[in-house]
């Protein structure tokens, strides 16, 4: 009896293996980022696709520069840029004036999503540390922290999710 119960077992559990291993997508271009402590959070009516769509929508009407975007992935990076012009800068340059943007689009309820953007700059370069532990974030007084929060309210206004009796984010 043990024998016959192992042999019909085996299949299920290839077939659960099988699965398993189906279900998993190991070709994900989202970077292997967490977002910074400081990085800001809206959500919104959409899903993660056309969330992070209106998020590029927003940022390309704005004139920023982006670098990659992924609606499938739901994620964006703009390169290294210049916080007053908007332009690329070469990634060597340093200082709270060169400045790199990260947007992600996570799942929230049924129906909606959080737009997380995290704005950094690197006030170093040490090739002994890994190049994400260097980015700092961009402090709430700079110019280009106002822009981004301006263009995230417009969209929150726009498509953001409100609770009854609660307030957006």
């Amino acid at each position: 009896m043990r024998v016959l119960s192992f042999l019909i077992s085996l299949p299920v559990l290839a077939t659960v293996s099988a699965l398993a291993v189906v279900g998993c997508d190991p070709t994900t271009t989202r970077p292997d980022v967490t977002p910074i402590q400081e990085a800001r959070t809206i959500e919104v009516r959409l899903s993660r696709q056309g969330a992070i769509t209106r998020l590029h929508q927003a940022l390309l009407a704005d004139s920023f520069p982006i670098a990659h975007v992924n609606t499938q992935d739901a994620w964006l990076e703009t390169p290294w840029f210049d916080a007053l012009t908007l332009q690329p800068t070469p990634a060597q340059r340093l200082g709270p004036d060169v400045v790199k943007l990260r947007g992600w689009a996570e799942p929230s309820r049924p129906g909606n999503s959080l737009i997380v953007v995290e704005l950094v700059y690197r006030p170093l370069a040490d090739p002994s540390v890994p190049q994400r532990e260097l980015d700092r974030a961009v402090p709430p007084t700079d110019s280009i922290y106002t822009r981004v929060g301006t263009l995230l309210k417009l969209l929150d206004d726009e498509i953001g999710f409100r609770d009854a009796g609660a307030s957006g984010q």
